[in-house]
């Protein structure tokens, strides 16, 4: 239940505190007191979008707080609740809305985010007013509301079905994602870079031995073209006399100088002659050992060259272009397998579409057996309330197969005799609608009931012994849930178990609006103007004492 409720700077409401009670709350006072801004305010608590125009002062934030206390029932009804309770099952939830037109939502201290607050109150509170677009009106939900009043059982094989069908539409996807990267008209050129590459015979890693091998010989040409002018060097002179001539002469005249004091000297010079033509010899003999061949040169340069058109189109390397050819190969095998592979899909797609329409009639079943059990109860409530006996039905008709199975629906409804039947939303307007409502929501609340009803002026339309009636409908709603409740009518106001004035004054030039509760003399005179036509008059208290009395009974 709501217990208490904060509204500080919005519309024309300064700063209230409301504590309210279980059961059936009654909000009374005078049209424009301010009603209809609390229900406002509890709306943003539910998840409705921020109302930035409502600012009483623009300068300030707007605040709205609501704690609320769950039983453990509901709590295991509402399992999205148990990260947000504190450990006595309370719940503080916030609204701020700030100058700058910007909303903070906080839950038990916590920043929260529009979306979770939404799925968090999903439950929590339901609101209905006289010209709303209520969910029970739009056939979108009148599935839903119908798998509801089955209960938990339907809930458990909706859910099998739901996990069956998303199965279903991922096996589809996964057979659309398989034709699409596996075209079957890519195969002939496939086969053309497939073929082309084989046509090469390429070895591992020959580009790369190609390069290396024609780097050496590259290198081999420097090489002759530097001997060759070394030996150019060794052949030139006046003389003409090859180099080693010449250090042959310097040996020997070196050795002329043997026996004498210069005879070291001429050793040295002896021995480095020597040397050199020695060094020189081995040159000569290293490079006519050297294993060239031009003619290697130009079958490498053509290789490589042709090999070009390979590094162009799959690579640069050997590995690039075999790891292409790899790829090639395997989506020409995939193709091989295509329609093997789609042949398996719909096997697989028919498997689950058959599990699938199985637990589409289950749910069909039973949602024609709830349909029958629904009727039979909102025409009991409809008919209790004035209106025509028989005038519900639920028109299910057949449908694709989808994630909430494969039945159409809506509620309709006949409110005159001679009429058809219509669709809810077409059919009732101004009292009529009012009785509907309360009849719908007096029967599904049973099955799932909110934690909180809010009705603002629900009850247009209607008076009399209809308006006795809808109170006592009233009556039993809260039974399962706090009900709080607008209303002008006597019968309504004095059905409640608490009662709350709305009224508003006018302080330092600005209106503002306050609420207070009634005890049970101020409710017998708020009634008894009900009743004597807003003057308070002994017959009008005295009529309000029997009325109130009636729902004591």
């Amino acid at each position: 239940m709501l217990q208490e409720l904060r509204i500080v700077n919005f519309a024309i409401i300064d700063d209230i505190d409301i504590e309210f009670k279980p059961n059936l709350n009654g909000l009374v006072g005078e049209t424009g007191a301010g009603k209809s801004i609390i229900v406002d305010a509890l709306s943003l608590l539910s998840g409705s979008r921020s109302s930035f125009n409502k600012l009483r002062d623009e300068s300030k934030k707007a605040f709205i707080e609501g704690v609320f206390h769950f039983n453990k029932v509901f709590i295991n009804q509402h399992p999205v609740l148990l990260d947000y309770i504190d450990e006595s099952d309370s719940m503080v939830v916030s609204r701020s809305l700030l100058p700058s037109k910007s909303s903070l939502i906080r839950i038990n201290g916590e920043t929260a985010s529009l979306k979770v607050l939404k799925e968090i109150m999903a439950g929590v509170i339901d609101i209905h007013s006289q010209n709303d677009s209520s969910y029970l009106l739009q056939s979108a939900h009148h599935l839903r509301l119908l798998d509801t009043f089955l209960g938990s059982e339907q809930a458990k094989l909706l859910n099998e079905y739901s996990l069956k069908f998303e199965q279903m539409k991922s096996k589809r996807l996964e057979k659309e994602a398989f034709k699409k990267s596996n075209d079957i008209n890519q195969r002939e050129f496939l086969e053309f870079q497939v073929n082309e590459i084989e046509k090469y015979e390429i070895s591992e890693n020959e580009i790369e031995n190609l390069e290396q091998e024609l780097k050496d010989l590259s290198g081999f040409a420097r090489v002759q073209e530097a001997f060759k002018s070394l030996q150019e060097f060794l052949r030139s002179g006046e003389s003409g006399n090859l180099v080693s001539d010449v250090l042959d002469e310097v040996e020997m005249h070196a050795k002329s100088l043997y026996g004498s004091p210069l005879e070291e000297a001429g050793e040295n010079i002896a021995e480095k002659a020597s040397d050199l033509e020695m060094a020189l010899n081995e040159a000569t003999d290293a490079y006519e050992s050297l294993d060239y061949s031009p003619q290697r040169l130009e079958e490498i340069n053509q290789r490589l060259f042709s090999l070009s058109t390979l590094q162009h189109k799959y690579g640069k390397s050997t590995e690039e272009i075999f790891k292409a050819y790899n790829q090639f190969k395997e989506k020409l095998d995939l193709i091989d397998q295509y329609n093997d592979r789609l042949k398996q899909f719909d096997k697989e797609i028919a498997s689950i579409k058959a599990e699938l329409d199985k637990l589409g009639d289950t749910l069909t079943a039973k949602r024609k057996l709830g349909a029958g059990r629904l009727t039979e109860s909102i025409n009991s409530e409809l008919e209790s309330l004035g209106l025509l006996k028989d005038g519900f039905r639920v028109n299910m008709q057949e449908a694709e197969l989808s994630k909430t199975g494969k039945d159409n629906l809506r509620f309709e409804v006949c409110l005159n005799k001679g009429s058809k039947f219509m669709e809810l939303k077409e059919a009732a307007s101004g009292g009529e609608s009012s009785r509907l409502m309360l009849a719908l929501k007096t029967v599904l609340n049973k099955t799932s009931p909110y934690d909180i009803l809010v009705f603002d002026e629900i009850d247009s339309g209607i008076s009399g012994n209809i308006a006795f009636k809808a109170a006592k409908k009233m009556l039993s709603i809260a039974d399962n849930s706090m009900v709080i409740v607008i209303s002008h009518l006597p019968q309504v106001v004095a059905a409640c178990n608490y009662t709350y004035l709305v009224y508003k004054d006018v302080q330092s030039g600005v209106t503002q609006s306050h609420i207070r509760p009634l005890n049970n003399d101020e409710k017998i005179d708020e009634v008894g103007k009900m009743l004597s036509g807003n003057k308070l008059t002994k017959g009008g208290v005295d009529a309000a004492k029997e009325l109130i009395q009636q729902y004591t009974k």
